[in-house]
This record gives C-alpha cells, structure tokens and sequence, in this order.
C-alpha cells in the first residue's frame, strides 16, 4: 500500500480558500488535498468525508468544491481524468474546478420522479454532451457497472435506497468528472438504510479507482466507517482563548495508516468506538462551546 505522497497522485486540491457572507468570515485560508489510494490487488476509489459542528461551514464548502460559488481568494484543482493516469507533474492533470465538474448528490438523491431510470441516465448522459449511440452506450456501461440494468425501466418510487443512490451518482458520472460530493447521505435513515448505503458506497468506489466520493456529514459513524480518510473542520483558537473568524480544516486522518479503513468487520473494534470518541470530544471545541 502506497504511503509515500511524493508517489501519490492527487485527485482534489484546496488551497487557501477563503469565503465572507458580508462581514461574516465563513471560511479562512482552507487548505487540503485528496489522493488516488492504491490497494493491491484491487481496485479501490477513495471516500473523504468532511466532519465539524453544525454552522462551521461545512455547506460552504461543499458550494466552493462543486463550482456552484466562488472563494474569495484561493483556488479548487480537480484531476483530468484523462490525463491523470500517464502524468506525474500536477501543472498538467490538475486544473481549476468549472461549475457541473464535479458531480453533486443532494441528500435524498434527487431525480426526475415522472422518467425511469434510463431516461433519468439520458438526462446526464445529454447534460455531459453525450447523444445517440455514444450516449446509449455510456448509459448501458453505467447500468451494468452499477447493476441497476435490470431497474432501468422503473421509476424512482420502486427502487430501493440504495438503487436509488445509485441512479443518483450514475446520472452525475454521466455528465461530470469522477469526483462525486455527497450532501448528508445518511440523513433522517434509520440503522439498516445506513448500513445499506454505507455498503453501497463501499462497492462504488471499488469500481474505479479514480472514483472519489467527497461526503459531508454530521453522522460521524457512518463517516468512519466507510473512510479512508477524513477531514475534521473548526475555527482556530486566539491567545486568549477565543474562537478566530473562519473556519479550516482542523485535523487530517488517514484511516488507512490508522488501520481504520477496509474493514469489514470494523464497528467491532476497540480502536474504531476510541476513535469515534477522540472525534465527538474535539466538537465542543471546535464549535466554541
């Protein structure tokens, strides 16, 4: 398993993002980078999931990655994943994120409610500049790739949670890069749907390996156990102990080096229930209580 950065390409880059809403200084000087992971022997895509207290900025954030809004200073690189495989210098696969780059999944995967599944699919397929057989095509890769084939003349009301997520981040490969932002996946679900999105996630990203979910989320739980990596937002401390305007990002996990991440059977564990703990004490803290 690869460790070395120097050896790892990067899939998103954040540096030095700051945002104000008027005075309000929402973000300040957000730095950080996501890379490819490599499992031998397996393909393996990556998840990071984005953590902080409520109102910290979270959805802000997730805004500025997707291109929706624009920082006030600093800049978003994504990979070109066409160029990202053969190059190593990041100045010619890394290049400024442009609205509908990245693909968004708002919680509850929304879709066309009155369209089946295919035409929902054509709807991203069209989006991504995709029409007669090339289009076909790339919507029957995605139907048998995700195994939703057999589903694609339903409509969204008779799938399940997670054929429905699915279709969601299908419809978003259709018609933007690899990187997919996942907005509360887990939100108002009881613990089977979480547990069967979490594993729905997990088998996504082992379809590529340039597949890269960037989930934003209070439900730190699920967020551990579907990670190989997560970011830990909040506002820094003064001298004298007050809260700073802006929030960054406070820690970096990697649950890989942590042996946190891959785990089948990782809810069991002494080192994962000791971690989540580590994270619910840093919340007080970071929110300013």
């Amino acid at each position: 398993m690869i460790h070395n950065k120097e050896l790892q390409k990067i899939i998103l880059r954040i540096k030095d993002v700051s945002k104000s809403f008027g005075n309000n200084l929402i973000l300040k000087n957000v730095t950080g980078e996501i890379y490819d992971v490599r499992r031998p022997g397996y393909t393996q895509g990556q998840i990071c999931a984005i953590l902080g207290p409520s109102g910290i900025g979270k959805t802000t954030l997730f805004e500025i990655i997707s291109g929706v809004i624009k920082p006030d200073t600093g800049e978003v690189f994504i990979a070109d994943e066409n160029t990202i495989e053969n190059e190593m210098d990041t100045t010619k696969y890394l290049h400024p994120v442009e609205t509908g780059a990245v693909g968004v999944v708002y919680q509850n995967y929304p879709l066309f409610e009155h369209l089946s599944v295919y035409d929902n699919l054509h709807i991203g397929a069209k989006k991504g500049g995709l029409s007669g057989k090339a289009a076909e095509d790339k919507i029957l890769h995605y139907l048998d790739k995700f195994g939703i084939r057999e589903h694609a003349r339903k409509y969204p009301i008779q799938l399940s949670g997670g054929q429905r997520q699915r279709v969601a981040i299908a419809q978003q490969l259709l018609c933007s890069s690899n990187i997919i932002l996942m907005d509360e996946p887990f939100s108002g679900l009881d613990p089977k749907a979480k547990n069967e999105v979490c594993q729905s996630l997990l088998e996504l990203t082992a379809l590529d390996e340039y597949i890269t979910l960037i989930v934003v989320t209070h439900d730190i739980i699920s967020a551990v156990t579907i990670s190989d990596a997560i970011w830990l937002m909040g506002k820094n401390r003064n001298a004298d102990n007050t809260l700073s305007g802006g929030a960054s990002i406070q820690h970096f996990y990697n649950l890989i080096e942590m042996g946190l991440a891959w785990k089948p059977d990782i809810k069991s564990t002494k080192e994962f229930h000791d971690f989540i703990d580590q994270i619910e004490s840093y919340f007080p803290m970071l929110a300013g209580a």
